[in-house]
């Protein structure tokens, strides 16, 4: 049990990490308006996974 535990917080902490560089990455000025868009639909899919992770710590 002790492992999933580890295992949910590792997880949303990366994805709190990765969600942080992606919204550095995409303020960058040579930045396509497309890539922009693509970029965000992946920064709310990582977020996503992150605050599920979180809903899951608290059930295990």
């Amino acid at each position: 049990m002790a492992f999933f535990h580890v295992f949910l917080f590792v997880y949303a902490i990366g994805g709190d990490v990765a969600v942080h560089y992606i919204g550095k990455y995409v303020t960058r000025s040579e930045l396509s308006l497309e890539e922009r868009l693509r970029v965000r639909d992946l920064r709310f899919i990582v977020d996503m996974s992150a605050r599920s992770s979180l809903v899951l710590l608290l059930a295990v």
